[in-house]
């Protein structure tokens, strides 16, 4: 990467993300070049899936914690549904079966970054408790046990960190 290449900070918005991925070509030819080799398709392809992949990010206004990996993020669920819409005009019935998972999977992983995102604003001990719970699997006596508290406290501990998380997902 040269001095001229701009890079993709933590904590800007979609819309900066989206124009330095716009007017910057070091940043898309290695998107082109993953597009052409795991999907196998042409640059004219790649070009569109861009440009909707940089629409999308353009929606979001809050900051993004790892520009580049929602980038690529992305960049590949938009391959994935272009792949599946090509499929779809064979007119094979199970490829647009195939086509609505894909659309429900694009909406499960873009809430997957999203809470992320918000994971990664919280405190470590929040994220702690909550995984600890939620994640792994814990009961509220192994969670209390994880985190070296009292058993009796950690209802209210977990309530007030699911709290601070929806406050960082709002935001």
């Amino acid at each position: 990467m040269d001095a001229k290449t701009p890079d993709l900070r933590p904590d800007t918005t979609g819309t900066q993300v989206a124009e330095t991925l716009a007017s910057c070509r070091e940043k898309r030819e290695p998107l082109f070049g993953y597009a052409h080799a795991r999907f196998g398709f042409c640059r004219d392809e790649a070009q569109e899936i861009l440009q909707e992949t940089l629409m999308e990010l353009m929606q979001i206004q809050r900051p993004i914690a790892s520009p580049d990996g929602l980038v690529f993020r992305i960049f590949h669920l938009r391959c994935v549904r272009h792949l599946c819409w090509k499929k779809a005009q064979t007119g094979s019935p199970t490829v647009k079966a195939e086509h609505m998972t894909s659309a429900a999977s694009h909406r499960r992983i873009h809430e997957h970054l999203l809470v992320r995102q918000g994971f990664a604003r919280i405190s470590r001990f929040c994220r702690n408790v909550l995984t600890s719970h939620y994640i792994d699997g814990n009961s509220m006596r192994e969670t209390a046990e994880q985190i070296g508290r009292a058993y009796s406290g950690v209802s209210k501990l977990i309530s007030r960190c699911l709290r601070r998380l929806k406050e960082c997902l709002e935001s």
